[in-house]
């Protein structure tokens, strides 16, 4: 990590134990992602345990207060960021695709056809659940990885008052709107699946 000069309202926040945590969190999903030696076995194991800290450290992250940021910043990210994700997820195969609802929260599905879904016997099954979709759990984890391996790299390599505020406002505002959620999909994928696969 680059000793840049810092502001002492940025080292204070980089110093709180809610953004230690999460940038603990952080790196060890990427470090782990792009672990290309690790037995499978034992990454599915600690991938699951890393998605639960990875998001509970999300949503414990505070809101940064913007005093150096703009949206004139700009940061040189592409010629920084290398994908090294080993893409051991995808070693799931067709086990990896997944049914969900786009959102959950809606008041009425009165007025929505109802989904035929394939069962693995090649039967179909009527459902009335709003918006089933089917889902890649690799793409899940690509955007999770692209998104905080993005904004790590302007905390962590780039590292000025500018480029840390634009980061944990990019992290924050994911967590709610973009990568939170695909962590969620990913957590209730392995949840559902650990104990008839894994163990």
């Amino acid at each position: 990590m680059k000793k840049n000069n810092l502001s002492k309202e940025t080292i204070e926040f980089l110093k709180k134990s809610s953004t230690q945590n999460f940038l603990v969190a952080a790196n060890e999903f990427v470090a782990l992602l792009e672990n290309k030696k690790i037995d499978k076995e034992v990454f599915f194991t600690k991938i699951h345990d890393a998605l639960v800290e990875l998001y509970s450290t999300g949503y414990k992250l505070e809101e940064i207060n913007l005093k150096y940021f703009s949206e004139k910043s700009q940061f040189d990210i592409d010629t920084n960021y290398k994908n090294q994700d080993a893409k051991k997820i995808t070693e799931l195969g067709d086990r990896s695709f997944y049914f969900e609802l786009l959102d959950p929260t809606l008041e009425s599905i009165e007025d929505d056809p109802a989904f035929e879904l394939p069962t693995e016997e090649g039967e179909e099954i009527d459902v009335t659940f709003n918006q089933v979709s089917k889902f890649f759990l690799a793409d899940d984890f690509n955007l999770i990885y692209t998104n905080i391996k993005m904004e790590l790299l302007k905390i962590e390599e780039i590292r000025t008052d500018e480029s840390v505020e634009s980061a944990f406002r990019e992290l924050k505002s994911g967590f709610k709107i973009n990568w939170g959620r695909n962590c969620i999909s990913a957590l209730r994928y392995f949840h559902y699946i650990q104990d008839s696969y894994f163990n």
